[in-house]
């Protein structure tokens, strides 16, 4: 059975376990699963969470609502709490700290920062509804 931590469940990114998997949602739907300054720092203190959990050997990522896996940095969130123009979003640890599997669920749209998200990933796995794209080539 599900069992959500509450510890670590927020509004923007909850995490559950299931015996010794770790489900990692991010929660933004309205905004296609966005991530703003502290979803980031939610989603990296679960993963740091997840890291240092010896009976957890797994983590899936997903998006909430069914629209979007996540379309990356929520620039107006971020914009707005950094208004000089400074856009980096927040210290990211060394990725290579996470030395367990982490599986990309992807259901929707899966672009910009999301799509970097996913590919940080060591599986990805998505339905037929996944889109992906890299705005910035543009």
């Amino acid at each position: 059975m599900r069992q959500p931590d509450e510890a670590a469940k927020g509004e923007k990114v909850v995490f559950a376990v299931r015996g010794q998997v770790a489900e990692l949602t991010l929660s933004r739907p309205h905004v296609l699963n966005a991530l703003d300054l502290e979803a980031y720092d939610l989603l990296w203190a679960t993963l740091r969470r997840f890291q240092e959990d010896p009976r957890l050997r797994v983590a899936i990522i997903r998006g909430a609502g069914g629209r979007a896996f996540s379309t990356g940095s929520d620039l107006r969130s971020i914009a707005a709490a950094r208004p000089t123009g400074q856009m980096r979003v927040t210290e990211d640890p060394d990725p290579l700290e996470i030395t367990k599997p982490l599986i990309a669920a992807i259901d929707g749209y899966c672009l910009a920062g999301g799509l970097e998200w996913a590919l940080r990933c060591d599986i990805r796995i998505a339905t037929s509804r996944a889109s992906f794209g890299l705005p910035e080539p543009r």
